[in-house]
């Protein structure tokens, strides 16, 4: 069974989508299968892995919110050797509509994600700069957190609201 791993910290330019495209890349260069989720609204580990390709392309947010089917969704760059849910700007809506959700709202990834779990030695997830509803699904799926960080206060005091939240 896949570990799932949320590369997280709410501050934004601490190298998140640095290290899950490189922690990505490593592990599939060491023979091990990995799926990277691009959880963050600007794309940029899609981006990063050349894994946009245009209008109507399925994305994590056509798999959580239009229940689009997550297989069809996933891209393998041959490149690297990894596979990715790529994510674009309509991510950015995703929060608001995710709210208006009862019950379970904080599993849709969890649950998306839980029938890959053994096709892949690790699914690693490229969080967003933030705290809201994304953030709680990425936590919520993980069984570990990786926490990217920069020594200075504004970031230090990031983790301690990310630990706050994992609590």
């Amino acid at each position: 069974m896949g570990k799932i791993i949320a590369i997280s910290n709410q501050k934004g330019g601490v190298g998140k989508t640095t290290t899950a495209i490189n922690v990505a890349t490593g592990l599939a260069y060491a023979n091990r299968k990995v799926l990277l989720v691009d959880f963050d609204m600007q794309g940029n580990a899609s981006q990063g892995l050349s894994a946009l390709k245009g209008e109507g392309q399925p994305t994590v947010y056509s798999v959580l919110m239009e229940k689009f089917p997550i297989e069809k969704a996933l891209i393998h760059i041959e490149e690297s050797g990894v596979d990715i849910l790529p994510a674009n700007i309509s991510l950015a809506g995703a929060d608001l509509m995710m709210d208006k959700i009862g019950h379970g709202k904080e599993r849709l990834l969890k649950e998306a994600l839980d029938p890959l779990r053994n096709r892949y030695d690790y699914i690693l997830i490229d969080c967003p700069p933030s705290l809201g509803l994304l953030n709680t699904n990425a936590l919520t799926a993980a069984d570990s957190v990786l926490i990217p960080v920069q020594c200075e206060y504004y970031a230090l005091e990031g983790v301690t609201q990310l630990l706050i939240t994992i609590r």
